[in-house]
């Protein structure tokens, strides 16, 4: 659906995760996977994401969906935001695992106010829909607003849909939200 992998490794990996992005780059799937596999273990969050991502798409290791969950669970429990995202994913899509929205509620929650705007957006439409949380229009206006004003097209669309169905009472009230949301759940530059 939208699953992405984000290659950064800031400078405090240097070296053998420098070494897999670029064996990653090259399409050499198994070099990257050995490579962030002792950092992954290590307890390096990023290589932990990677891992999982590589485990989620079957490059460079047979795809295995329960070995994906687990190094992004490693990955979230250090704050991986991108790892929260994607575990969000296959729970709410029931990918590999139990469906399961208040589980993907839960780690959107924390990825989206974190400011990763694919987070954002999934957990607006799951505020929307009141799957895994009561339906909540304006916490969804919020959310899929907060989404927007880091250039997500879509949830701007589903914003302003969204928008159409509130009273003007509510509008005000998740304008408001929105406004809060949009200065408090910003990716860092």
């Amino acid at each position: 659906m939208f699953f992405a992998l984000v290659l950064w490794a800031g400078p405090a990996h240097a070296g053998p995760m420098d070494d897999a992005l670029a064996a990653f780059e090259a399409q050499d799937f198994e070099a990257a996977v050995a490579l962030w596999t002792p950092l992954a273990n290590g307890g390096n969050g990023t290589a932990q994401y990677l891992l999982a991502y590589m485990h989620l798409t079957g490059r460079g290791v047979p795809h295995d969906y329960l070995r994906a969950e687990t190094y992004f669970r490693l990955a979230s429990e250090q704050r991986d935001t991108s790892g929260q995202t994607l575990l969000g994913a296959l729970f709410e899509q029931g990918r590999g695992l139990p469906q399961n929205f208040s589980e993907a509620v839960w780690l959107y929650g924390l990825s989206a106010k974190s400011g990763d705007v694919v987070a954002q957006a999934r957990l607006a439409a799951l505020y929307a829909a009141g799957q895994g949380v009561d339906a909540d229009p304006v916490t969804a206006f919020a959310w899929y607003a907060a989404a927007a004003s880091q250039g997500d097209q879509a949830a701007a669309a589903s914003r302003d849909a969204l928008a159409q169905q509130l009273s003007s009472d509510d509008l005000a009230r998740a304008r408001k939200l929105a406004a809060d949301f949009q200065a408090r759940y910003r990716a860092n530059p």
